[in-house]
């Protein structure tokens, strides 16, 4: 026999208190006299209910939690960060919803999934491919955060390393340290990351994209392997 749901009612009746004064007892911001509070968490504990978040979204807008959009997880950057997000959000307060997508380079792939989500806010460790991208998101009239990229619109914040001076600093590193053989592990065509950074590094190092095979990709590793 499938047992019943405890509800807001059962607590009001427990506690001797109306439903409304049972909502407001689990709202941080609701005005409820610290007695009434207590009587109802106590009444709460004894019936083991745990309180329906879906009227109270419905009602204010709000659901606390903030989704995190994610792409290929082999990338170790993305499984640090998520780490750390996830724990900063939670000490401030907010639940995480954890989107996963098969495009690991940009966000263009997810908006069909991030549509069925009523979030607070959006983090994504993808970068947005498009100008129509951009725009639905900023339809979506939410705070959103993104990872390295270089297109934006209203409502959208973008976090960026500054991959042209990661490249120059790459180059003088090889030159320094007398590379003979240097090779280019680049990221996908495209990652403007990946792009900006080895632009910079063959304006620094001319002689590189003069090479054969030419510094570009992962063949050139694979012959430098060969040879």
């Amino acid at each position: 026999m499938t047992k019943r749901v405890i509800t807001s009612i059962d607590v009001a009746r427990l506690a001797g208190v109306s439903q409304s004064a049972v909502s407001r007892a689990f709202s941080a911001t609701a005005s409820i006299a610290p007695a009434t509070r207590e009587r109802v968490l106590r009444a709460a504990e004894a019936l083991n209910y745990r309180p329906n978040r879906i009227p109270s979204i419905m009602l204010t807008g709000r659901s606390g939690m903030i989704g995190i959009i994610v792409g290929g997880m082999r990338n170790p950057l993305y499984g640090t960060a998520l780490e750390h997000l996830s724990s900063g959000l939670h000490d401030a307060g907010f639940q995480v919803l954890l989107v996963q997508v098969v495009d690991s380079v940009t966000l263009d792939a997810a908006l069909g999934q991030l549509a069925g989500y009523r979030v607070d806010a959006l983090i994504t460790a993808l970068a947005i491919g498009s100008e129509e991208t951009a725009s639905a998101l900023s339809a979506l009239s939410i705070p959103i955060i993104a990872f390295n990229s270089v297109m934006t619109g209203p409502g959208i914040s973008s976090i960026q390393s500054n991959n042209r001076k990661s490249g120059r600093r790459v180059a003088e590193m090889m030159v320094t340290r007398g590379v003979q053989r240097p090779f280019w592990l680049a990221g996908p065509s495209q990652n403007a990351a990946s792009r900006a950074r080895e632009k910079d590094l063959l304006k620094a190092v001319p002689w590189l994209a003069c090479m054969s095979p030419p510094l570009k990709g992962t063949t050139p590793m694979r012959a430098v392997f060969r040879q």
